[in-house]
């Protein structure tokens, strides 16, 4: 991650105006050295090749759900879970956890965070991280 884009991160920007403007200014009006001082939009060229997106993670061990449009799951007929809208349509791993009330949540090999049924909450990982009494990744 570029330098300042950990200032942009650690003042959780509330709109999306700043992070807009910097890919703006570091594409647009930034010199980059190793692109002879250019900017990258100069020597951009769109690719030759299609993209596939024909690519399938298997989630072994572990229940799959496509998040729909506006970003939840269904975990069951009854139960409709709301995880993010940066997520949908992408398929995403749940693993039940021993207590049988609460799944853990992936994305690919990454974990995103715990579903509690006893709550009816999505907690993220960076909220488990913040309240670890909260639940905790399996090992």
């Amino acid at each position: 991650m570029h330098r300042d884009m950990l200032l942009l991160e650690a003042n959780r920007c509330s709109s999306q105006a700043e992070p807009d403007a910097w890919r703006e200014s570091f594409n647009c009006e930034r010199p980059h050295a190793a692109l002879a001082n250019a900017v990258p939009a100069d020597v951009y060229r769109k690719s030759e090749r299609k993209y596939s997106c024909n690519l399938r993670f298997k989630y072994r061990g572990m229940l799959e759900r496509k998040v729909t449009k506006v970003g939840s799951v269904c975990l069951d007929q009854k139960r409709q879970v709301f995880l993010s809208t940066s997520l949908r349509e992408h398929t995403v791993g749940l693993l039940p956890r021993d207590s049988g009330d609460a799944f853990s949540v992936y994305l690919y090999e990454v974990f995103l965070g715990e579903y509690h049924s006893d709550i009816a909450k999505f907690i993220s990982d960076e909220e488990l991280a913040l309240h670890p009494e909260a639940g905790a990744p399996p090992p």
